[in-house]
């Protein structure tokens, strides 16, 4: 009797954890599913929004999450089945494949890309000074950054892979290799190089390692007829509606012709939440660093706080803009993308995914930019002293240890041409982190862009002799003394 009694109340104990297991589920669930549409009833204020979609991957949880109507006028919610272009958050998964091709030993980060190459593309990478794989996965290989500057030696109403192929070797970089310069242009050459290596084309090699790795069923870069009514056009902040690559691209569409929809991005989300995974552990790999630390892996941009590094990619294009950031230190991440681009979209999305990722990470400190930022664009005198103020009274809660914080909040306001209050909060960067190279680089790009020359050439000296690497200080130097003399 005594045994049964024991056995009955291990029963209803188990029993009742469960149901506290499942209640917290169900609470956590709730809460994170408040806090999208919270956020997301704000963004949709604004009116130049219509529309918008928010994916949280969350320990082990996706949640999507859709609002608004993707047609003015038709009232038609965006769901999971609606394709979108994610522009340049296409080159992480270009970086991916880029990943696998290592770990499987068809590519060497610094081998020349003429190693790989049919025909050597001599005059672009010579042996002297060759271009190598992770120049083009940093933005460092000095290839133009679009199609169109390549003009003087290509017809780019009638472009083709040779052609392509032929004008890159013909044309005259502007930056030496190891310099950075964002280009759209060198993952398509990427591309061809996965394409040989692999003996198939880009785009299936893609869709087979999406599918593979993350279980991505409905990402690709060409779309077929039953694509079409699933597609987002885009429009601009009038409701004007915007051109959208619908076609297949005359190259490889390496660079940002990706279309996906959200419940893909939270699978490719659950992947690099996948730290153990070794192809998702070589694509976060550091495998170059900037100005004061600024890190990039393959395509990712990577930043840090004191819990760890995390990574993040924007896209925009005519008619839609995304962010998708991840969070390995609290195994979370997320994909938020509306069809609506204007100046400001990355900005204001960057914003919103900010906010949600605040309200719903365990641990860490909240963002100061978030905090200030609105007091900032009225009023940057008072924005300073709010800092300083939230800064003695609560410094523990917010992120004052982060130097990207301020630098976001300043280029923020250079966005917006205010750039007297951005030389202002560069300046505060500067009092924050006078060890550090980058604030000083980023308030002389604000003094050049206020053609202030002289105060932009010391401070370019002055984040040069923090950081002897910094290539961009060094090239501006050069051009300012040359401006002067």
């Amino acid at each position: 009797m005594f045994k049964k009694c024991i056995l009955v109340l291990a029963v209803l104990i188990s029993c009742a954890t469960f149901n506290a297991h499942s209640h917290n589920a169900e609470k956590a669930q709730t809460n994170v599913r408040q806090v999208i549409k919270k956020h997301a009833k704000t963004l949709l204020s604004d009116e130049r929004f219509h529309s918008v979609s928010i994916g949280v991957y969350f320990n082990g949880e996706p949640y999507s999450e859709h609002f608004g109507e993707l047609t003015i006028g038709e009232s038609n919610r965006p769901d999971d089945s609606t394709l979108y272009e994610i522009a340049s958050v296409s080159k992480t998964m270009t970086g991916l494949v880029t990943a696998k091709a290592v770990i499987e030993g068809k590519l060497s980060l610094d081998a020349d890309i003429n190693q790989y190459l049919p025909q050597p593309l001599l005059n672009l990478s010579s042996s002297e000074n060759p271009i190598t794989i992770r120049h083009i996965l940093t933005h460092r290989s000095g290839i133009p950054q679009n199609l169109p500057d390549l003009s003087p030696y290509i017809d780019i109403e009638d472009v083709s892979p040779a052609s392509f192929l032929e004008a890159l070797n013909n044309s005259e970089l502007k930056k030496t290799h190891g310099e950075y310069q964002y280009s759209n242009i060198a993952p398509d050459l990427l591309a061809y190089i996965l394409e040989t290596v692999y003996e198939t084309t880009f785009e299936a090699l893609l869709i087979q390692t999406l599918k593979e790795l993350a279980g991505m069923k409905n990402s690709k870069i060409t779309l077929e007829n039953d694509d079409m009514p699933h597609f987002a056009y885009g429009y601009n902040e009038v409701g004007k509606e915007m051109p959208a690559f619908t076609e297949a691209p005359k190259l490889w569409g390496a660079a940002g012709r990706v279309k996906s929809t959200l419940t893909d991005m939270l699978k490719y989300i659950a992947l690099q939440l996948e730290v153990d995974n070794p192809i998702v552990k070589e694509s976060h790999k550091t495998i170059t660093s900037g100005v004061s630390g600024s890190r990039m892996g393959y395509f990712w941009q990577m930043q840090s706080n004191k819990e760890g590094i995390y990574l993040l990619h924007h896209g925009g294009l005519y008619g839609t803009q995304n962010w998708i950031i991840v969070y390995p230190q609290y195994n979370l991440g997320i994909s938020i993308i509306s069809n609506v681009s204007f100046r400001d979209t990355g900005n204001i999305l960057r914003d919103i995914a900010d906010s949600i990722i605040d309200d719903i990470k365990p641990s860490g400190t909240k963002s100061i930019r978030l905090a200030i930022q609105s007091h900032c664009i009225r009023d940057v005198d008072s924005c300073i002293k709010r800092y300083y103020q939230l800064k003695k009274d609560d410094s523990a809660s917010y992120a004052f240890d982060e130097d990207s914080q301020l630098n976001t909040l300043g280029y923020r306001l250079l966005g917006l041409n205010k750039v007297d209050d951005a030389i202002k909060i560069f300046k505060l960067q500067v009092a924050e982190f006078p060890s550090l190279s980058n604030p000083f680089d980023s308030l002389a790009e604000a003094y050049y862009v206020r053609k202030d020359y002289a105060k932009a050439l010391i401070n370019y000296k002055k984040s040069l002799s923090l950081d002897a690497s910094n290539s961009n200080a060094k090239a501006q130097i050069k051009s300012i003394e040359q401006k002067l003399n």
